[in-house]
């Protein structure tokens, strides 16, 4: 007959570490993981919300920049294109582009015309065509 002896300690670790793993517990590397991911969303999380206050401040700058001619050629293109002249007004404000065709268009020795390209109707969704694929 087999000799019954008290447990080890190790004994008591690997039982504990199998039933963590049978009842899906975590186990102390899997705590490690959690906290080093979470960490991770937080640091991308404050990245992001510095990056959405640079845009922020940089889009109400170009909002300060728009003056009265700037806003009347907004408004001629509302116009033609048959839109709302906010639509015009947010699109050149999110975007430093524009607004520097803008500048250059009403600028001494400036372009002499601005060629604006509208596209009414739903934008393409790159999830639906990964779908279909």
């Amino acid at each position: 007959m087999a000799e019954i002896t008290e447990p080890s300690e190790s004994d008591l670790h690997m039982v504990i570490s199998l039933a963590r793993q049978v009842t899906g517990a975590p186990s102390g590397h899997g705590r490690a993981k959690r906290t080093k991911s979470s960490a991770t969303y937080l640091a991308l999380q404050e990245s992001y919300k510095e990056k959405l206050q640079k845009f922020k401040d940089a889009r109400s700058a170009r909002y300060q920049e728009m003056q009265l001619p700037h806003r009347h050629i907004c408004d001629m293109i509302a116009i033609y294109l048959g839109i709302e002249p906010n639509e015009v007004l947010e699109f050149i404000i999110d975007h430093s582009k524009p607004l520097d065709l803008l500048n250059s268009f009403l600028g001494k020795d400036g372009p002499m015309a601005i060629l604006f390209y509208y596209q009414s109707g739903m934008h393409f969704d790159m999830h639906n065509y990964y779908l279909r694929s």
